[in-house]
């Protein structure tokens, strides 16, 4: 199989656009019950806000405290190198998705249980951020690397 695969994340105003509107499509909902249910549409509003740090804070939205500027396997470890050049060896969550030309990622740090990343790799038409070769041979250890049930993803129905 690979034995080495680096995958640099570039930045994708499509998909950052994307990922904010969902937000603002969240928002919206809830401003508009506010206006029959003020109560109930002030309160969905308000618990989007730490859902939103935290989507930030995780490199969603590529900004925030801990973005992913790369994914790196090396000797069948797969890690996250940040955007401040530390690199930390990952587990890849059983939420993951895998498509042809998208993958959603939650990677769980390997020493730590309370830190995650969230990566979005495309590429669809206009949403581009990786080269397509080395998405090809990252979705294909992803799919087939190892035995384990925590990286062995079935592709997405």
């Amino acid at each position: 199989m690979y034995n080495r695969i680096d995958l640099t994340l570039r930045p994708c105003r499509g998909i950052a656009i994307a990922a904010l509107g969902f937000w603002a499509l969240l928002f919206a909902t809830f401003a508009t019950i506010g206006m029959v249910y003020t109560i109930y549409g002030a309160a969905g509003a308000l618990l989007l806000i730490p859902s939103f740090v935290r989507a930030t804070q995780t490199g969603l939205l590529g900004r925030g405290s801990q973005p992913v500027a790369s994914l790196q396997v090396r000797h069948g470890t797969l890690s996250v190198v940040l955007h401040n050049g530390e690199s930390r060896a990952v587990t890849v969550d059983g939420a993951s998705r895998l498509y042809a030309s998208l993958a959603l990622l939650k990677l769980n740090d390997a020493t730590t249980t309370h830190t995650e990343y969230t990566v979005m790799l495309s590429q669809l038409p206009g949403l581009r951020n990786v080269d397509p070769e080395t998405f090809r041979c990252m979705r294909v250890w992803l799919r087939f690397a190892s035995q384990s049930p925590q990286r062995n993803l079935e592709p997405a129905a």
